[in-house]
């Protein structure tokens, strides 16, 4: 056994080897460039300081995010919208919500009345790679894949093949913010659809499960989550 095999199979027990203790910490997977992935690392960070435990949160790109949670070389997802843990099986749904998504269509040129997927089927969607929401309510319609959320936006100052978009709130928010004033790229109201975002931890720590429902449970009645997604809001886009 060569060195490198050697600290592989010591990476891989360390991967799982049980559940956090007070004191220890835990690295979550999440996507990149979101702003969905940096309110929820605000409430998470909060909920684990309360159970004594330090959190370390890694991007990627959404689709190998998940991949590495489910594979155990994360200790679980920073938030997903529900039902992930049917398709990953190695994921446990902690059932209390930190944050919600607002599935937006975001347009340079076509105008017409939002009421729910269905209305877009005439129109060729753009997409971000394994976002799951998107990926799921555009099934079966006209669409193309893009990497990242300026991608979306790019596409749709850049050429007539793409309608539009579909992108979380915020995040087209930030995007028509990063490409700049006079870019003509705006919402079309309402949202497709709101959803409830939450965590996933690896099937190793089970156990962390009641004990984060309880911590988050309190954050839920006494305001704090609402509160941490209100001031980032605030902060970012209300200045």
């Amino acid at each position: 056994m060569n060195y490198l095999t050697s600290a592989f199979m010591g990476l891989a027990l360390s991967l799982y080897c049980g559940s956090a203790l007070a004191g220890d910490s835990l690295t979550f997977s999440a996507i990149q460039d979101s702003d969905n992935t940096e309110i929820c690392a605000l409430v998470l960070n909060q909920a684990y300081h309360r159970l004594g435990i330090k959190v370390t949160i890694t991007p990627y790109p959404a689709k190998r995010s998940l991949f590495h949670a489910n594979e155990g070389l994360a200790d679980g997802e920073l938030f997903r919208i529900k039902g992930m843990e049917k398709k990953y099986k190695n994921l446990i749904r902690v059932p209390v919500a930190i944050n919600q998504l607002d599935a937006m269509v975001m347009t340079k040129s076509v105008d017409f009345k939002v009421t729910g997927w269905s209305s877009i089927s005439p129109y060729k969607s753009a997409i971000r790679r394994g976002v799951k929401f998107s990926e799921q309510g555009t099934k079966g319609l006209r669409r193309a894949l893009y990497n990242s959320n300026l991608d979306l936006g790019r596409i749709l100052l850049e050429t007539n093949d793409i309608d539009l978009s579909i992108i979380a709130r915020l995040n087209g928010l930030q995007t028509m913010l990063e490409l700049g004033d006079g870019n003509q790229l705006h919402f079309l109201e309402p949202a497709l659809a709101a959803y409830p975002l939450y965590h996933y931890l690896h099937k190793k720590h089970a156990d962390l499960v009641p004990k984060l429902v309880s911590v988050l449970n309190e954050m839920t009645k006494n305001g704090d989550i609402k509160k941490i997604r209100a001031k980032y809001i605030a902060r970012t886009y209300e200045q």
